[in-house]
C-alpha cells in the first residue's frame, strides 16, 4: 500500500493474509417471521462494527468487494475467490451472489472457505456438511454491545476454521495459488483495504452530519489506483451524503479505463447531471450508454425520468407535449422488456395520469395491474428492492388506498431514507394528487404532509443558520418589475406556481391582497394589507378588478449554494416552511432571501424569477 502521507510503501500490509468477505450490502430483508429473528439487517454496519474489526484483529487485510456488480468484473471476483488466503461467506439470506462465491472458492481452494451466518438464519439447503460458524445475529436494532459479541465470536471460532477442508476441491482441479498473479492482486488488496477502512470511517462520520473525512476521501489519489468494483461502492455514499455536483466530479475524475468498462458510472453520472438542472446532457449521455451497452428497463426508465423533467419544465406547448411522448415512450419500452422489474410500469402509471387524456387513464389502469402482479412477485421472492415500498405508496396513491399509502410512507419514515429520496417520492405523489377529484384527494393529502414534514427546514432553523450568512455575504437587491394586486376574497386559496411547478400554497385572510408578478410565469401569492402598504405603491387601474402598483422594498438575497446546503444539511432540492406557514420548494441556485429594514423572514425566490424581477443596488 502506498503511504498518502510520504509516498513510502508499507510492506508491512503485504505481508498480511487476505481475508475476501463475501456478503450482501446495505439495508436487506431477510425473511424470518418476526418472532424468529429481525425483518431486516444493515449489512454495512455489520461489515464496519463487526466484521472487518475482527479480521484486522486476527492479522487479516479484511477485503469486501460488491456481490452486486454486472458481468463486467467476473474475472476480478474470481481472482480475490481464487487467491485469498480465507474466504467467508455470510449466508445469513438468500442471497445467490454470497452463495456462487462460496461455490467458487470451494471448487477453486482445498482449504480456507467458511459459511458464516446469524443463530437466527436458515440456510437455502442443508449444509450440515460443510464448514460453518454461527454467530449471535444482530436483533432488530442492534446495540454496541451487540457488534462487539458479534466481532468476538468471529475472532474466537475463525482460528479453529480456517484450515478447514472444504467438499469439492477433491473433485477439481486447481492452479497453485501461489503464482505471480496472487502476489499481484495481494498488492492491489492493501490499497482496497486502505479505502474500505477509509469509506467505513467516512460513511460512519458523514451519517452524523460530519462530511470533511468523506471529501477528503474523494480527493485522494489512491482513488486512482483501484478497480471499478472497489469504485462502486463510494458512489451510493458520495449521492446519499454529499452534492449532485460531487458526485459528477468524482466519477469524471475517475480512470477512463473503469467508467468505460462498467456503465454503472456512467448511468450514476447522467443522474447528477439531471439533479443539476443539465437535462439535455443527461439525455445524451443515457442515449450513448443505452447504444453503447444495450437497453435495459432501468436505463429506459432513467431516460424517461430525463424527458419527464424536460417536459415539466417546459414553457412551450409543443415542447412539452413531445418531451412527455418520448417519456411515455421510454417507459412503455422499458415495462414491455421486462413485466417483473416494476420500475417502469410504475413512473409510466404516473406519466400517463400527468399527460391526462382518456386513453392515458385506461391505459394507466392496466399499468396499476402490472405493477400490482410484479409488486406481489417480488415480495414474495424477497428480492430486498429498498424502493419497493415507495412503489407501493405510488400505486396506493393511485387507486385512492388511503390506509394502504399510511402504511407504507410511516414504513419509508422509519428507514430513514436520504432527502432526495424523500423530496423524490413526494414529487411523484404530489403529481398523482393534482389529478384526482378534491374529494378522493383530501384525505391523501394528508398522508402526503406526512411525507414532507420530514422534509422542510423550518423558519427557526433558516433564522439560526442562514440568517448569519445572509447578514454577513448577502448582496442588496431591489424589485424594479411592477406588479398587478387586487383584494383577496377571505378563504381564497392561491396556488404560486414559479418555473419550477407549483411552490406554495396559502390561504387569504380579510385585508390580504393577491399580488400577481409580471413575469413569464406569472407567479400570484398574498401580501397581507399592512405590508403592501408598505411595500407598494399604487400606479393605475388595469379593470376593475386589478390594479398596477411600483415596488418600494428591499432585500438580502443569497444563492442557494454547496456551502449554504452544507451549512443546513439538505439535498440539491429541498422543502422550507415559508414565514406564511406553507412549504416552498427550493432548488440549488435559487435566492434564499429577508426583506430590509427587519430581516425578520426568510423565503426562497426562485433563480427565473428573480432574475426577471430584481436587479441588485448600485452602491450608495
Amino acid at each position: 500500500m502506498t503511504d498518502n502521507k510520504n509516498g513510502r510503501s508499507d510492506s508491512s500490509l503485504r505481508l498480511r493474509k487476505v481475508a475476501f468477505v463475501a456478503m450482501p450490502f446495505g439495508i436487506k430483508p431477510t425473511g424470518v417471521k418476526p418472532a424468529n429473528g429481525p425483518t431486516e439487517v444493515n449489512f454495512d454496519a455489520l461489515w464496519d462494527r463487526a466484521i472487518s474489526g475482527a479480521l484486522s484483529t486476527l492479522g487479516y487485510l479484511p477485503i469486501r468487494a460488491d456481490n452486486q456488480t454486472g458481468s463486467m468484473i467476473v474475472k476480478d471476483m474470481l481472482e480475490q475467490l481464487v487467491h485469498a488466503d480465507l474466504v467467508l461467506a455470510d449466508i445469513s439470506i438468500p442471497n445467490g451472489n454470497v452463495y456462487y462465491e462460496a461455490g467458487v472458492r470451494h471448487a477453486a481452494r482445498e482449504r480456507g472457505c467458511i459459511l458464516l451466518r446469524a443463530d437466527w438464519a436458515n440456510p437455502l439447503f442443508d449444509l450440515a456438511q460443510i464448514t460453518q460458524l454461527m454467530y449471535p445475529g444482530p436483533p432488530a436494532e442492534p446495540t454496541d454491545a451487540d457488534y462487539e459479541r458479534i466481532e468476538k465470536a468471529l475472532v474466537r471460532g475463525v482460528p479453529s476454521l480456517c484450515d478447514s477442508v472444504g467438499p469439492v476441491f477433491e473433485l477439481t482441479q486447481s492452479r497453485s495459488p501461489g503464482d505471480r498473479s496472487s502476489g499481484k492482486l495481494k498488492e492491489v488488496y492493501s490499497e482496497i483495504f486502505e479505502f474500505q477502512r477509509r469509506l467505513a470511517e467516512a460513511r460512519l462520520s458523514a451519517t452524523s452530519g460530519r462530511k470533511e473525512t468523506l471529501r477528503a476521501l474523494v480527493k485522494d489519489n489512491l482513488l486512482g489506483q483501484l478497480p471499478g468494483y472497489a469504485l462502486r461502492d463510494l458512489i451510493p455514499v458520495v449521492r446519499d451524503r454529499l452534492h449532485w455536483s460531487e458526485l459528477y466530479d468524482l466519477i469524471d475524475s475517475l480512470p477512463e479505463k473503469v467508467r468505460h468498462e462498467d456503465p454503472y458510472f456512467y448511468e450514476q453520472q447522467a443522474h447528477a447531471l439531471s439533479k443539476l438542472d443539465r437535462l439535455q446532457e443527461a439525455v445524451a449521455l443515457i442515449e450513448t450508454i443505452i447504444k453503447t451497452h444495450g437497453e435495459t428497463p432501468e436505463r429506459l426508465g432513467t431516460l424517461g425520468g430525463r424527458y419527464r423533467e424536460l417536459a415539466r419544465d417546459e414553457r412551450s406547448r409543443q415542447k412539452k407535449r413531445r418531451f412527455r411522448g418520448r417519456a411515455i415512450d421510454a417507459y412503455r419500452r422499458g415495462m414491455q422488456l421486462d413485466l417483473n422489474q416494476y420500475y417502469c410500469a410504475h413512473k409510466l402509471l404516473i406519466a400517463l395520469s400527468e399527460r391526462g387524456r382518456a386513453a392515458d387513464k385506461a391505459e394507466a389502469k392496466k399499468c396499476a395491474i402490472t405493477v400490482r402482479a410484479a409488486i406481489d412477485r417480488a415480495l414474495s421472492l424477497d428480492c430486498g428492492d429498498e424502493w419497493i415500498d415507495a412503489t407501493r405508496a405510488t400505486l396506493a396513491f393511485f387507486e385512492g388506498d388511503v390506509a394502504e399509502a399510511q402504511e407504507l410512507i410511516d414504513a419509508i419514515l422509519d428507514r430513514g431514507w436520504s432527502n432526495w429520496k424523500l423530496f423524490s417520492l413526494a414529487r411523484d405523489l404530489r403529481s398523482l394528487l393534482e389529478h384526482k377529484e378534491q374529494q378522493e384527494a383530501e384525505a391523501l393529502r394528508d398522508v402526503l404532509q406526512d411525507l414532507t414534514a420530514e422534509l422542510p427546514v423550518t423558519q427557526s432553523r433558516l433564522m439560526s443558520e442562514v440568517m448569519p450568512l445572509i447578514r454577513n455575504s448577502a448582496r442588496e437587491y431591489e424589485k424594479f418589475q411592477p406588479v398587478h394586486a387586487r383584494p383577496a376574497k377571505p378563504g381564497e386559496i392561491i396556488v404560486s406556481k414559479t418555473g419550477d411547478g407549483e411552490e406554495t400554497t396559502n390561504t387569504a385572510k380579510t385585508g390580504d391582497y393577491v399580488v400577481k408578478n409580471l413575469t413569464a410565469a406569472g407567479e400570484k401569492y398574498l401580501v397581507g394589507q399592512d405590508k403592501m402598504k408598505q411595500l407598494y405603491t399604487e400606479v393605475e387601474d388595469i379593470d376593475e378588478r386589478w390594479k398596477k402598483y411600483k415596488p418600494n422594498g428591499r432585500i438580502l438575497a443569497i444563492e442557494i449554494d454547496d456551502d449554504l446546503l452544507d451549512t443546513i444539511n439538505v439535498g440539491e432540492d429541498f422543502f422550507i416552511i415559508a414565514p406564511w406557514g406553507s412549504e416552498q420548494l427550493a432548488r440549488a441556485g435559487d435566492k434564499l432571501v429577508s426583506p430590509l429594514p427587519k430581516l425578520n423572514e426568510i423565503y426562497r425566490i426562485a433563480r427565473q424569477e428573480f432574475d426577471e424581477t430584481y436587479r441588485p443596488v448600485a452602491a450608495e
